[in-house]
């Protein structure tokens, strides 16, 4: 995406601009406030546009009213919420549980891993290779295994945010059929970057949305969740959504509904989707002995997340010279106080630390095409060629 100043944004899997319709609700100002737990007129009109966005939510994803839906602050509080309230609700019963999850999860997710090691429960990282790609089996081998000692949640990443590669939903129904496990899905990079994402697996048990990531404004998400899915709230108080979460609701969830159908109205799948296969094949060729594409050859990607990792290139080298060029862009590396460090994503896919502190993201907009493709393939030669080919 081209922005206002001139400069390019490829930096969608971190946050997206407004979408339109969203911006145009905000600005007409006919945008209902009052608490949506207030008796009188204006909180029961808050209540019903959440109601309202519930049932489109559950329509748009087509769930068949299967899930419950629970309105929060993002995917990382969806993903507590279902994984630490999981795991709480058994210790209450003084049992533990099993927790499986990926080095390449989100790191909310990585990092619930560990806390529940350290109270009590048992955490499993099962791997994955250079492609992204984990063994089905293995996995099913493995809860199978811990199911004999405690229930089993498993958090399966649906699309990976610093690789864009796709773990297809028919793959975790087969290890939740076949054991009978507990599955919540990270489905915060899905919107507008998977084909026929509102095609949910009705048979798994949770999905965490982030609003943001889709052209809404920040701290508003949600999740669909099983009635029958057992968890311990994490936020108490008021009692608000039927206890699930308490706090004082935001009737401005409704901009979701706004987003998702803006985002239905106008993304054309098979111009994303040529757009990235050009982007990947000319980058190879321009920049192949140079760069080295993650998980080039993943079964399945999405239509605009393309990671590189540019040899002996620190990223926030690469990252400097592109900003100073208008050009934002990310890193799976954390810098903090010009310490570079190495990406846990491509650790665990294989890479040496030395290439993970090399790793560069860039994420387009879901409705790029080839056109831009190769306007904007046109403006990281001009920079990166002088930097690296020189």
């Amino acid at each position: 995406m081209k922005l206002t100043n001139n400069s390019y944004y490829f930096d969608y899997n971190a946050t997206t601009p407004l979408a339109n319709s969203v911006k145009n609700w905000i600005a007409s100002g006919d945008i209902l406030f009052a608490n949506p737990a207030s008796f009188h007129q204006l909180g029961k009109k808050s209540k019903a546009l959440m109601n309202q966005t519930a049932l489109f939510l559950q329509q748009y994803f087509h769930t068949d009213k299967k899930f419950e839906v629970l309105f929060h602050s993002g995917a990382t509080e969806g993903m507590n919420t279902f994984i630490r309230g999981f795991a709480e609700y058994w210790a209450l019963k003084k049992q533990q549980i099993h927790f499986f999850y990926s080095g390449v999860d989100h790191s909310c997710t990585r990092e619930s891993g560990i806390h529940l090691a350290q109270t009590g429960h048992q955490s499993h990282c099962f791997k994955v290779d250079k492609d992204g790609q984990f063994n089905v089996d293995q996995l099913i081998q493995d809860v199978l295994q811990a199911k004999k000692s405690g229930p089993v949640l498993l958090n399966y990443l649906w699309c990976n945010n610093e690789t864009g590669v796709i773990w297809p939903l028919d793959l975790v129904s087969k290890v939740k059929k076949e054991t009978g496990c507990f599955v919540h899905v990270d489905a915060a990079q899905v919107p507008g970057k998977v084909p026929h994402f509102e095609n949910l697996n009705t048979d798994l048990d949770v999905y965490s949305f982030s609003g943001h990531k889709f052209g809404v404004m920040k701290a508003i998400g949600f999740s669909f969740f099983k009635e029958d899915f057992p968890f311990t709230p994490l936020l108490l108080g008021g009692g608000q959504q039927h206890g699930h979460r308490s706090g004082t609701e935001n009737p401005w969830c409704y901009t979701l509904q706004l987003a998702l159908e803006e985002l239905k109205e106008n993304i054309n799948w098979p111009e994303a989707l040529a757009a990235r296969d050009y982007f990947l094949e000319n980058f190879e060729k321009y920049f192949g002995t140079h760069a080295l594409i993650v998980a080039k050859n993943a079964k399945v990607r999405n239509t605009q997340t393309i990671s590189a990792i540019f040899y002996n290139k620190k990223a926030d080298e690469t990252m400097t010279l592109l900003d100073l060029n208008s050009i934002q862009v990310s890193s799976g590396a954390a810098c903090s106080s010009g310490i570079v460090r190495p990406s846990p994503v491509l650790i665990h896919m294989g890479h040496s630390e030395d290439e993970a502190k090399c790793g560069i993201r860039f994420s387009f907009s879901p409705y790029w095409n080839v056109k831009l493709a190769e306007d904007y393939l046109s403006k990281l030669k001009d920079i990166l060629g002088k930097k690296f080919l020189s």
